[in-house]
């Protein structure tokens, strides 16, 4: 629907804002690779969480609950790596 097509473009744009800025700001390392594969695995989540019907699809609400929070785990992972290689300056 288009409802869905529209929440799908929100979430790929924030991750992808979220992903430049990474590649902006901190230095090629180990933990800037794990942050962008940790927003990678934020997407890939988020965007399963849209594809379901109003929660109650294949796999029901709580599937869904549980994909939004790896989602989120994901976020936070990815936020705490970048940091991490900005402060240790890729080393």
């Amino acid at each position: 629907t288009e409802d869905r097509i529209a929440h799908h473009a929100a979430a790929n744009d924030v991750l992808l804002a979220f992903a430049r800025a990474v590649l902006e700001h901190a230095p090629d390392s180990a933990d800037r690779t794990a942050s962008i594969r940790s927003i990678r695995l934020a997407r890939n989540a988020l965007n399963e969480v849209i594809a379901m019907k109003n929660g109650d699809g294949v796999h029901g609400p709580v599937v869904r609950e549980l994909l939004f929070d790896r989602a989120a785990t994901a976020i936070y992972d990815a936020r705490w790596q970048a940091s991490g290689a900005i402060a240790c300056g890729g080393r």
